[in-house]
């Protein structure tokens, strides 16, 4: 996320940048929780 563009593009774009922030939250959410899983199994 340039910071150039953070200014900028929230108003404009606020329903695609939540779309994207949103995405991007599940997938770290997802890559933590199968971390937390693996280790828990081993």
């Amino acid at each position: 996320m340039p910071l150039e563009f953070r200014g900028f593009g929230i108003n404009f774009n606020w329903k695609l940048w939540r779309k994207h922030l949103m995405i991007y939250f599940a997938h770290c959410i997802f890559v933590i929780f199968s971390l937390l899983m693996e280790r828990r199994v081993r």
